[in-house]
């Protein structure tokens, strides 16, 4: 059971290696340099439905991570 459970672990490990492996080329292929970048500067797009900017080339999240504070996650 144990070896069974350690397999598993080793290949999910290896399967979130491979697309992150996947998501490092395509950031390459659609970013350029701007992949490498510890910051990137977000591109937005006007979405006339709800009156807003949207941002579009999202990096994908096994890349990175937004940052900010998030107001509903403070108990008070």
């Amino acid at each position: 059971m144990k070896k069974k459970i350690l397999e598993q672990a080793e290949k999910d490990k290896r399967d979130a290696d491979d697309a992150r492996r996947r998501h490092e080329e395509d950031m390459k292929g659609s970013h350029g340099l701007a992949a490498h970048s510890n910051v990137m500067t977000p591109t937005y797009e006007w979405d006339d439905r709800f009156s807003i900017n949207r941002e579009i080339n999202k990096p994908p999240p096994t890349l990175f991570f937004g940052v900010g504070w998030d107001r509903d996650d403070v108990i008070f």
